[in-house]
């Protein structure tokens, strides 16, 4: 797994959202970031995980088909990519266990936002609502199993007032 180990992240470890980026890329405005590290929790939660923490890393299209090639050995760019840790150092406190990691290309999120008619910011929601379902182990290769992932994802939007994006 790729982890993320800026002095950034070392002194926010406690937070219950860590954003970071890869080291080419501009940060989100402060606005859209804020925002994500007010909502996230919501979702973690609604889904039994807000004792821990998650890192939401910003990369490249070049750095996500780098993580797609060895993760999912799929060679290609990608928006989201999800990784769940269920390890725990029990020497830690308990919010010190790192739940998950997403990892999303930021210029990949934002083409799909544009043709899908809404901000930047309903995207990368939409895929980081997403992304925790992942996390938990859901998966989307039956359609009964999409069908379960579909209802979860719009459980956690609409807890931060984003209904309506699928109709």
């Amino acid at each position: 797994m790729y982890l993320v180990t800026d002095s950034r992240t070392k002194l926010r470890f406690m937070e219950t959202v860590q954003v970071d980026y890869e080291e080419s890329l501009l940060p989100l405005p402060l606005e859209i970031e804020n925002s994500l590290r007010e909502k996230i929790p919501l979702f973690l939660s609604k889904l039994g995980f807000g004792h821990r923490y998650i890192t939401v890393f910003f990369c490249s299209p070049e750095k996500i088909q780098e993580l797609n090639a060895a993760y999912r050995n799929q060679d290609k760019a990608t928006d989201i990519l999800s990784w769940g840790y269920e390890e725990q150092d029990v020497n830690l406190p308990e919010q010190a266990f790192p739940w998950g990691e997403l990892a999303l290309c930021l210029d990949v999120c934002r083409k799909q936002a544009e043709a899908s008619g809404w901000d930047l910011e309903t995207e990368l929601l939409r895929l980081i609502a997403h992304g925790v379902i992942h996390i938990l182990g859901y998966d989307h290769e039956t359609a009964e199993e999409e069908a379960r992932m579909l209802q979860l994802e719009l459980e956690l939007l609409s807890l931060i007032n984003l209904q309506g994006l699928y109709q």
